[in-house]
């Protein structure tokens, strides 16, 4: 796809226009603003859809701002446009893991000319939260919003969100990516921003869209609060003993919950290791220091690297460090059983938890089952946590049930009862 560049500024002897202090140069017909009434432009806030080749081929800010260089690296200049905010699109061509600063580097193409790629910086967490694999991303087509850095005079998007369009070949969808850009680019961009300081009235001219799905995440997102443990206990006991009576006459298996070979083992082990130690404040990397999550972590990091489609050798542990921060996102982020601040733990969640299952399995009656997975909607529809694994609660409440009692676990129900307290003789 080879695009017509949008009319920029030239360097020809401006007129400095005498007498109009909010005009810094006017070229022609042509007015470029000064910075202090930038916050008046009609897209300043919105994430503006550009093609790739109009951020790469825009006018050099500092040609035009010759007493601002270094103050408006956040900004390009399209026409006389000031844009701070881009939404671009892309296949992905390259990455670079930066695991000693927690970021990866991504350079993407849209075709849309020979100078049509641009680096993408953003955090690890936000790169493995979207379901992309290390090194195994090649050919995806990407579509982000971020803001507009310059690092060493190359301009760079830092990431605010991210998600994948499709995960190989489909130029129908980059049709669409490029004709909305165009569309964009002719209604809006094409023609000169004019303001007015007489003018009051600030008029959007453009919103982002954003697809229902989008939409239904993020309220879905609001809704997930930690809800007021007292209130919540009487519902809470009241709907798990219904759960108990929804299974009649079982057959029980005495089997051991479903052996896990992912990252949720890791996970429990992690939070084993906080309830053992009564849940105290310590950095997450500590969590390194003990010797089973250490073990665990090193066995994942070595099966993932052995099966890994192409040779990770000289990115060992950058692999082991992007696995480590997305069992912390799960925990963090998706399961909401903790919070890190400054790399310290809270799990006052976590805390809570543990509590609400040694009281429901105390309350389960002789001969009942507990079902987990409709344990696990349970607590996620009440807010107690976030989208946990089903996984996790299971090695959780393996870990705190009453030894006392004579747990038996059905492995096809997923389910988990007792018959009786074990028999103690006298010696």
């Amino acid at each position: 796809m080879t695009t017509e560049a949008i009319p920029t500024a030239v360097t020809a002897v401006p007129d400095w226009a005498p007498g109009e202090n909010h005009v810094v140069l006017r070229e022609q017909e042509l007015n470029f603003y000064a910075p202090e009434v930038f916050h008046n432009c009609q897209i300043i806030d919105n994430y503006i859809p550009l093609l790739i080749h109009d951020i790469n081929t825009s006018q050099d800010i500092y040609q035009i701002y010759v007493n601002h260089v270094g103050c408006l690296d956040y900004l390009i200049m399209v026409n006389n446009w000031p844009i701070k905010k881009v939404q671009v699109f892309g296949r992905i061509i390259e990455e670079t893991i930066m695991s000693e600063k927690s970021l990866v580097l991504i350079k993407i193409d849209d075709s849309s000319d020979d100078n049509s790629c641009i680096t993408l910086r953003l955090k690890i967490d936000l790169f493995l939260s979207i379901g992309l694999n290390m090194y195994d991303n090649y050919g995806k087509i990407i579509s982000v919003e971020g803001k507009i850095s310059r690092i060493k005079s190359n301009v760079q998007i830092l990431v605010d969100e991210i998600k994948i369009l499709r995960h190989r070949d489909t130029l129908s969808i980059e049709i669409d990516c490029w004709r909305e850009r165009l569309d964009y680019r002719n209604e809006i961009l094409s023609k000169p921003w004019v303001f007015s300081p007489q003018s009051k009235e600030v008029q959007v001219v453009y919103t982002p869209k954003f697809s229902p799905r989008e939409i239904k995440r993020q309220e879905e997102k609001n809704k997930l609060k930690v809800v007021n443990p007292i209130a919540f206990e009487s519902q809470l006991i009241e709907d798990s003993l219904n759960i108990y009576r929804d299974v009649n006459g079982p057959k029980y298996k005495n089997e051991s919950p479903t052996k896990i070979t992912n990252e949720v083992l890791i996970e429990i082990q992690i939070c084993k290791y906080i309830i053992q130690n009564n849940y105290p404040k310590i950095k997450f990397t500590q969590l390194l220091n003990n010797i089973k999550v250490s073990e665990l972590l090193n066995n994942l990091t070595s099966y993932k690297y052995q099966t890994s489609p192409i040779n990770l050798q000289q990115n060992v542990q950058a692999y082991k460090s992007i696995i480590f921060r997305k069992i912390q996102y799960d925990l963090q982020e998706n399961y909401k059983l903790i919070s890190v601040s400054d790399d310290m733990i809270k799990s006052s969640n976590l805390k809570e938890l543990v509590k609400r299952l040694k009281k429901i399995l105390k309350r389960l009656p002789t001969g009942s089952k507990l079902l987990v997975e409709k344990l696990t909607d349970l607590f996620i529809n009440k807010g107690l946590v976030g989208n946990v694994n089903v996984d996790l609660i299971n090695g959780l409440i393996d870990y705190v049930k009453d030894e006392e009692r004579n747990w038996v676990y059905d492995k096809t129900a997923e389910a988990w009862s007792y018959t009786g307290s074990k028999r103690r003789f006298m010696t």
